[in-house]
């Protein structure tokens, strides 16, 4: 269970739910941008759970939308994941709704103006 799985990998706590709610959120040219130390949890999760790993969703990457995975747990804020990915076009993005809260991570989505 989450508990479970928090004890023993701290550095993203919701990991599993976070894999699930992307997998089906995710479309071709879509992009996920997630900081250190989140990502190989992450990563681990999106594959158990059949889907590709970080680096080939992102390798794929187009026009699509970006999703930001912050975990504060790690200090981290929405501008500094933001500030850690220079090579995405952040001032062409607005806000695609509101961000999806995993307690205590939070999962942002970004679309084209």
């Amino acid at each position: 269970d989450r508990r479970c799985y928090a004890f023993f990998h701290p550095a993203l706590a919701d990991a599993p739910l976070i894999a699930r709610y992307l997998l089906g959120e995710l479309r071709d040219g879509d992009r996920v941008v997630v900081m250190n130390p989140s990502d190989p949890p992450l990563d681990y999760y999106l594959l158990r759970r059949g889907g590709p790993p970080l680096d080939e969703i992102n390798a794929r990457a187009g026009t699509g939308r970006v999703y930001v995975v912050v975990n504060p747990k790690h200090r981290q804020t929405l501008a500094a994941v933001q500030a850690g990915a220079p090579d995405v076009h952040w001032s062409g993005l607005v806000p695609d709704g509101p961000p999806v809260e995993f307690d205590p991570e939070t999962v942002y989505r970004f679309r084209t103006r």
